[in-house]
């Protein structure tokens, strides 16, 4: 949701990312559940079903989303969309620790996430 008020300028990025001050709430929720629908009836599509499946087909995502960003918008948009792309990733990694007890200890960002957010890194062009 920071993609709105990060990138205001950014036409890419807004038209994805839902405006909190929309005054068609419903329109927003509705939209978020489409996508959610969406993602969900294309994985399946796709077979994926490990975690192992999920990370190729993310990677092949994001090759062929920098191929779009390269191909057809603006140099500086694009640089902006990759930025917030993986920082996205990040927030994701970064929403629960690893290990640790009751919530306390644990490690914020495991390798593997470090890992899986290099290559991603990668795959966009970042």
């Amino acid at each position: 949701m920071a993609g709105v008020k990060d990138y205001p300028g950014n036409e890419l990025i807004q038209a994805i990312v839902p405006d909190p001050a929309a005054a068609d709430k419903s329109a927003e929720l509705e939209q978020a559940r489409k996508t959610r629908d969406w993602a969900k009836a294309r994985m399946k599509a796709k077979g994926i079903t490990s975690a192992e499946k999920l990370t190729v087909q993310t990677l092949e995502d994001a090759r062929e989303a920098a191929q779009l960003l390269d191909s057809k918008v603006d140099p500086a948009e694009a640089a902006q969309y990759r930025q917030w792309a993986l920082s996205v990733a990040e927030q994701v990694a970064m929403a629960s620790t690893e290990g640790g007890f009751l919530g306390f200890g644990g490690t914020r960002l495991s390798d593997a996430e470090k890992s899986l957010i290099e290559q991603i890194k990668v795959a966009l062009r970042a």
